[in-house]
């Protein structure tokens, strides 16, 4: 529906397109033939390790491939051929570091006598790229003044918040706080003393970033 039309297709109780992707496999594949690992629409980085079943019965051989974007024009092999069958075993390991970031589709095809194929696929995002850390706290020449009840706000931003997992921010080596979600903003009520702060970001597949300031509270 055009946007404009969103009021009346709900007042007519008319379905809308979904918006979110459905993390769950359907079932209409072979009975057994699964990827376990890694999880379906997660992000990922580095060698992933892939783990699967293959049924045993009628198995000829298999393979593990993988393409670009949700729906591949073309796939390529991850690995030798696979000649066993598995019960939620490592199939291969996946070497994505020189991948371009973005959305990768994988695929278990199962080959069965009388040459039948069954297929089952996850997609991924594979991000290689540590998140950028933007530190905004104005700490003026490395130090602060010290003013009874003062506090001072940590706060880092990013360009795609969406990606991020967590921020931890250390002082002095003493975890202080973790941030999940933005703001990722931390007040800090002043002391007088030598500080210093370290932040450290990980994203959603495991990329870190990390960023640290010396500053010192001077009495007033």
């Amino acid at each position: 529906m055009p946007s404009e039309a969103e009021d009346w297709a709900e007042n007519a109780g008319i379905d809308t397109s979904p918006i979110l992707y459905d993390l769950e496999i359907g079932d209409d594949g072979l009975d057994g033939l699964t990827l376990v690992e890694p999880d379906n629409f997660s992000f990922v980085n580095g060698r992933v390790r892939i783990i699967g079943s293959i049924p045993e019965e009628d198995f000829v051989s298999a393979r593990l491939q993988y393409g670009t974007g949700l729906n591949p024009g073309a796939w390529i092999q991850i690995g030798p051929e696979i000649v066993e069958s598995a019960d939620s075993a490592r199939l291969a390991n996946w070497d994505t570091t020189e991948l371009e970031d973005g959305i990768y589709a994988i695929q278990l095809v199962l080959i069965q006598e009388r040459q039948q194929i069954e297929k089952v696929s996850l997609v991924v995002s594979v991000d290689n790229t540590p998140p950028e850390l933007e530190f905004v706290t104005d700490i003026p020449g490395g130090e602060v003044a010290y003013q009874q009840d003062k506090e001072l706000l940590f706060e880092v931003k990013f360009e795609n918040n969406s990606e991020i997992d967590q921020v931890d921010f250390y002082l002095n080596g003493n975890l202080i706080a973790s941030r999940k979600v933005a703001p990722y903003l931390v007040p800090w009520s002043v002391a007088v003393g030598d500080y210093e702060l370290e932040i450290i970001a990980r994203d959603q597949a495991g990329n870190t970033a990390d960023y640290s300031i010396s500053y010192t509270v001077v009495p007033d």
